[in-house]
């Protein structure tokens, strides 16, 4: 029985933990008036590398299938200490939604490829 319980033991030593890699935590699509204020935040472990990592936006078209509309490069970036990662446009304001603290990647206007791109009319999912 005890070399059983050993045997177990040594097993779970070996398994490597694994961490959870960062995910999609909330967006803001279409609030009232101009898209200005568009924001992506994702939640992870803090110190997380966001290497490899892409963030694409597919929005709808004329035709059956999707398109394109923003692909922007994470890497190089980490999550931050409060594990919460924010990406927004340079026109966001925090329109008196109670906002503090600043954002972890600014993202060129509109007219760009990284531009967030989200279309009141796309199914976000």
């Amino acid at each position: 029985m005890m070399k059983a319980f050993v045997r177990i033991a040594l097993v779970a030593a070996l398994v490597p933990s694994v961490a959870l890699a960062a995910t999609i935590n909330e967006i803001r699509i279409d609030q009232s008036g101009s898209d200005a204020s568009e924001y992506f935040e994702l939640a992870g472990n803090p110190g997380e590398s966001l290497d490899g990592l892409w963030y694409v936006v597919i929005g709808d078209t004329a035709g059956a299938g999707g398109a394109v509309e923003a692909i922007v490069d994470l890497s190089g970036l980490v999550i931050p200490a409060d594990g919460y990662f924010l990406a927004v446009e340079d026109t966001f304001g925090t329109g008196g939604l109670g906002l503090t603290g600043s954002a972890d990647l600014v993202l060129p206007g509109s007219g760009t490829s990284q531009t967030l791109n989200f279309e009141n009319s796309d199914n976000v999912t």
